[in-house]
């Protein structure tokens, strides 16, 4: 069977996205055309995204040839494939309350199921392909609010630069949610996110005194010099938020000769190659950190490494944690010529006694090793610490410098 051209635009422009938002919302959480069977099978909408309780739903409308038509046919057809997609996303947020059976054929995890059908939806999103400013309207065929779900209307190219500065699901939602306070005429506005995100960027995640496109456009023409500086740190965040995304990324595959060289005790602690499901724990405290708090580690993962520069051996670490993850902390670290089991059992020393000295009951450790790969690991122990453990947590712990950071959107500062 042959594709028509049409189609075949269509499915690549549906992966194109999935491809490209798959990395900083990590690919395992990710779903292309979720699937599920009413009278008969049917897609329940282009795109899922969703871990931790959060989850958003994307309808995705894009053109057979973007060029080919006059800017008053393309707003005519925005408008017409706009309502399409709102209808799309209606029936999937029905099928949600139906809690009928949803699967996806994942190209990283294979079939995943939703047995009890779709999870609760935070956000639903309609992306359509427009290259200009396009203004939706009558007002009443674009809700806001679908069936007690939030909205939000954008182009494709925009909600991908979306993605691509906010990275996080939970910084994504915490945007779309503070953009509803703006005026109605510039919720039904796309293809004009810009100076919108620009004026959030400016305000260090915040949308005050913001009444609109034009109104930002004013407000970011008398604040060159604000952007530059949070353009700035915004960069920085995101060269470290790279690195913990990659290691997100590759937590995905498993080292052909994983088991080599390595004592029962600690290859007990692997998942079955069948049965990853600690793997996708992990990524999933990864996917779920603020944006910040996911640069926070990669800066300190990068310190770690850094120090053994000049090294030909050596084993350094950090330690991070947060207020959003009261219970857990972070052990980043880098090795030099030492060998991969004793790096494993060196990790799980740390990290047991990090939960001792830091008084928590789950611990992630990431080591570079030999900047060849990553070892990664998360284990819980919520029964109080052995006397072993404490007077390890002390002698690895106590002598590190403790310094205790407010993290905003773009910025983090010493308090």
């Amino acid at each position: 069977m042959i594709t028509p051209k049409s189609n075949r635009r269509t499915q690549d422009a549906e992966r194109g996205v999935e491809e490209f938002i798959s990395l900083p919302f990590v690919s395992e959480f990710v779903f292309r055309s979720p699937q599920t069977i009413d009278t008969s099978q049917k897609e329940v909408v282009d795109l899922l995204v969703s871990h931790s309780g959060m989850s958003i739903l994307i309808s995705q409308k894009c053109q057979e040839d973007p060029f080919s038509r006059t800017s008053e046919k393309t707003a005519a057809w925005a408008n017409k494939q706009a309502k399409k997609a709102l209808s799309q996303l209606g029936g999937a947020l029905r099928a949600a309350e139906a809690k009928r059976v949803v699967w996806c054929e994942h190209r990283r995890r294979g079939r995943v199921e939703f047995p009890d059908g779709l999870p609760s939806i935070n956000h639903g999103i309609v992306i359509v392909e427009v290259f200009e400013r396009i203004e939706l309207g009558p007002e009443g065929d674009f809700p806001v609010t679908l069936n007690g779900t939030s909205v939000t209307y954008l182009s494709v190219n925009d909600f991908l630069n979306l993605a691509k500065e906010l990275r996080t699901l939970p910084e994504l939602l915490e945007y779309l949610e503070a953009r509803r306070s703006l005026p109605t005429t510039t919720l039904h506005t796309i293809g004009d996110e810009k100076t919108l995100y620009e004026h959030y960027l400016v305000n260090n995640g915040s949308f005050r005194e913001c009444s609109g496109n034009a109104a930002s456009a004013t407000v970011i023409a008398s604040s060159k010099d604000q952007l530059e500086i949070a353009r700035a740190a915004k960069a920085e965040s995101d060269r470290y938020s790279s690195l913990i995304e990659y290691v997100a990324d590759q937590l995905a595959t498993r080292l052909a000769d994983y088991a080599s060289g390595l004592p029962h005790d600690i290859l007990a602690a692997f998942d079955e190659p069948d049965d990853r499901k600690h793997y996708l724990q992990m990524q999933g405290i990864l996917a779920n950190l603020r944006l910040r708090e996911r640069a926070e580690l990669g800066r300190a993962l990068s310190q770690a490494v850094e120090a053994l520069k000049s090294q030909l051996e050596g084993f350094v670490y950090r330690t991070l944690y947060f207020d959003t993850q009261p219970d857990f902390v972070f052990v980043l670290a880098s090795s030099k010529g030492v060998g991969r089991p004793e790096v494993l059992e060196r990790g799980l020393v740390l990290t047991r006694a990090a939960m001792a000295h830091y008084e928590k009951s789950r611990a992630m450790l990431i080591v570079d090793r030999d900047g060849s790969g990553f070892e990664v690991s998360m284990i819980e122990s919520p029964s109080v610490p052995t006397e072993e453990e404490i007077v390890a947590g002390k002698r690895f712990f106590d002598s590190l410098k403790v310094i205790d950071r407010a993290y905003s959107f773009a910025q983090s500062s010493e308090l």
